[in-house]
């Protein structure tokens, strides 16, 4: 077991030797002690270890205006690892270490606006009052390492119910999409014409253009989660996971010009593969 001494080091040593405080390694560090030494405390009961995994339906929350927004949610796998610490009689301390992916797919349409369009005659340039719109299609995938330190609630013997902080790290992160500009006096009036092409034909131009926009979204995501898990069998559980974002995971930027908040949904199996033995103290 820890002495409150080295207790006390691993703090300093995590917080203020190269003066990090702000550093999310180092708090993953230091967080993964405090779990370890508050184990090795609560070691004379028996401590549950396992793998979990399941699906993921992501989506992302913000103040969009849903007549030129919509999306639909991602879904992705997560797997990882717990411990369940008991702490009383109804209560336990559970722990994780995951691999999550969410995400979401998008569409935002930028409707009939006036701008000016550069005509060129020799070495002179005009400007020609006219109309653009611009069309979006897009997707966010973000891949996290996930810290979720959950509380657990058995109000029986086989239903939990759990709740608590969610720490995560963005491993890898992309918003890709296609932006199509239509500049023209017919801009944005598709529904005048019989076909897309005589559509096309009556525009100055039409531009389309791929983009990413991976640097925009977060390292870092902070967030609460609630979710119930229930025991099939004494080592199978099944269980039903949400979480929000307390913080944006995504910068504005001029393709998506909205901060969004994280949100899923999983759904899984988790797998006690073993325990450790209750020892005295």
């Amino acid at each position: 077991m820890f002495s409150q001494k080295t207790f006390k080091n691993v703090f300093k040593d995590t917080f203020t030797d190269s003066g990090k405080k702000n550093n999310m390694s180092d708090l993953l560090r230091f967080i993964i002690v405090l779990i370890f030494c508050y184990g090795n405390m609560h070691a004379q009961n028996s401590i549950d270890y396992g793998i979990k995994g399941g699906l993921t339906m992501g989506a992302l929350l913000g103040n969009v205006d849903p007549e030129t927004s919509n999306g639909s949610p991602a879904w992705g796998p997560h797997a990882g690892f717990f411990a369940e610490i008991p702490l009383a009689e109804k209560w336990a301390f559970r722990p994780e270490l995951m691999y999550n992916r969410s995400g979401v797919q998008y569409a935002e349409l930028l409707p009939r606006t006036d701008t000016l369009f550069p005509f060129s005659v020799a070495t002179d340039t005009f400007y020609i009052p006219t109309f653009y719109t611009s069309d979006i299609k897009g997707e966010y995938e973000m891949h996290f390492l996930e810290l979720p330190l959950k509380m657990v609630f058995y109000p029986s013997e086989k239903l939990g119910i759990t709740f608590g902080p969610r720490l995560s790290w963005l491993l890898k992160g992309s918003n890709i999409g296609l932006r199509q500009i239509d500049v023209g006096e017919n801009a944005g009036l598709q529904g005048n014409y019989d076909t897309e092409e005589a559509y096309e034909d009556a525009l100055f131009t039409r531009s389309t253009e791929e983009y990413d926009d991976g640097d925009t979204i977060e390292d870092f995501d902070l967030g609460l989660m609630l979710g119930t898990q229930y025991k099939i069998t004494s080592y199978l559980d099944i269980y039903f996971d949400s979480s929000i974002g307390l913080t944006t995971i995504q910068k504005p930027s001029e393709n998506v010009p909205y901060a969004f908040r994280n949100f899923y949904l999983n759904v899984g199996f988790s797998l006690n593969i073993g325990n450790f033995a209750k020892r005295t103290m």
